[in-house]
């Protein structure tokens, strides 16, 4: 779970890059209204992304502290 939260987060982070690059040709005047849905669209998935992978990255260091198997034990 861990693992696969940060590669989520790795997607928001690549979300993040290409709203921003949205964002500029908004600013600029390229394409306008095309833009800007690209912006809102890879805002929602940057926010997202980060948001599961945080969740799934705190949900699988939870399991590995749990786990019994690995406290030496056994």
């Amino acid at each position: 779970t861990f693992w696969s939260g940060l590669a989520i987060a790795g997607f928001g982070g690549v979300s993040t890059f290409l709203a921003k690059q949205a964002a500029d040709d908004y600013q600029a005047g390229n394409n306008a209204a095309d833009a800007e849905a690209r912006n809102r669209t890879w805002g929602s998935l940057a926010v997202t992304g980060f948001a599961v992978g945080g969740v799934c990255m705190a949900t699988g260091a939870l399991l590995w502290i749990l786990d019994p198997g690995t406290g030496g034990n056994n």
